[in-house]
Parts: structure tokens; C-alpha cells; sequence
């Protein structure tokens, strides 16, 4: 799974060099500011939206990469299993991230 790192100003989404090859994506951040929701996620895999393009996928197993959808793109890092944490952002590269997380309300509570 992806890593979300926090600092002050700024969410980070760490990708080992695998994650980068099945998502075809390099790590990258996103203005906390940004942020317009934030919502834990029991089955994250209802909750994508659009197609994979591009990234790596096997239904309900694991969704890595770009989730794009009539006038939306979504980050998705979710495996099979796992709760997520949901974050809606505006003005940013991506308009959902959709994370697969240890702790996903501790993470919640960070970012609001």
C-alpha cells in the first residue's frame, strides 16, 4: 500500500519502486489546504469510481494507479482486505486519493 505522510503543510503519498511500476505514477504530494473532505473507508472497493487508466488492477484484489471517470480523476492504492482513508480535494492533480491505511481514523483525525 501507498504511505500518506503529513507535515504541516503538505500530505505526502510515499510509493516504493514497485508501487511506482504498478501504478505509473511517481511519489507526490498535495496541499493540505486543498483538502475539502476526508472520510474512513470499510470497503474501499466500492467507493471507486471510472476506470483504470492508467495502473495496475484485479477486481475486489488490488486497485494501483489512476481512476478516471466523466470529469474525475482519482489516486487509488487499495488492497484487498484493508480499510482506506477517502480524501476530496480540489485544485489539485487528482481530485480523490483513495488509500489503503493502517489506522485510517488516527489518519482522519490528523487531517481535520
Amino acid at each position: 500500500m501507498a504511505e500518506l505522510r503529513i507535515d504541516d503543510e503538505r500530505v505526502h503519498v510515499d510509493l516504493t519502486t514497485i508501487q511506482q511500476l504498478g501504478a505509473v505514477c511517481r511519489p507526490f504530494s498535495v496541499a493540505r489546504s486543498s483538502i475539502t473532505g476526508v472520510d474512513v473507508v470499510d470497503a474501499p472497493f466500492e467507493r471507486l469510481r471510472g476506470f483504470r487508466v492508467p495502473g495496475t488492477g484485479w477486481p475486489r484484489v488490488i486497485a494501483l494507479g489512476t481512476w478516471r471517470g466523466r470529469g474525475t480523476k482519482d489516486f487509488v492504492s487499495i488492497h484487498r482486505g484493508e480499510r482506506a482513508i477517502l480524501v476530496d480535494l480540489e485544485g489539485e492533480r487528482f481530485d480523490r486519493l483513495l488509500v489503503g491505511v493502517d489506522a485510517p481514523e488516527t489518519l482522519a483525525a490528523q487531517l481535520t
